[in-house]
């Protein structure tokens, strides 16, 4: 039951995590993903920068904005580490970043996406697999911030991931 949840909730975000409007075709920065760090992180080469704090060529840590994974000792961790891993291990994918990019440890902040159009929005997929929780702290007016609020509230109403019941 909890598995048909899951890929309902995970259903419902990848149909609302598209683009707002079809004329958006193209997103600020592609990237080469290197390596998969945790559920919440990747580790990128910048390959196309239409942002100047973003230069093409750079070797980033990619923290995907506004969510807290399973921390290392929580059971869910290797889940979320997995979907992440199978999402965008190896892949080309493209970023929004937020608008401080970089915090004080030199990472990336920014919303992942699998194609260029805006769908596939990674930060959802990790939500509505109750594999992340909205991150303390952010903001009502971030960018997505009511999508990926009721995706979260979707995901805690099944009970999938972190709301699961023990």
């Amino acid at each position: 039951m909890v598995r048909v949840l899951s890929s309902v909730v995970l259903g419902v975000a990848l149909l609302s995590a598209g683009p707002a409007s079809a004329a958006r075709t193209d997103l600020p920065v592609t990237a080469a993903v290197i390596a998969v760090v945790t559920g919440a992180e990747i580790d990128v080469i910048i390959t196309r920068s239409a942002i100047e704090d973003v230069a093409e060529g750079t070797v980033a840590r990619v923290i995907y904005h506004g969510l807290v994974p399973p921390g290392r000792f929580d059971p869910l961790y290797m889940e979320a580490f997995d979907l992440n891993w199978n999402l965008v291990n190896d892949t080309e994918v493209f970023l929004t970043p937020t608008a401080a990019p970089w915090d004080d440890e030199g990472r990336l902040h920014a919303y992942v996406y699998l194609d260029p159009g805006g769908y596939g929005m990674i930060n959802a997929f990790l939500l509505a697999a109750g594999l992340a929780m909205i991150e303390p702290g952010f903001a009502d007016d971030e960018p997505h911030a009511a999508l990926l609020a009721g995706i979260a509230a979707v995901a805690e109403r099944a009970g999938v991931g972190l709301w699961a019941e023990p």
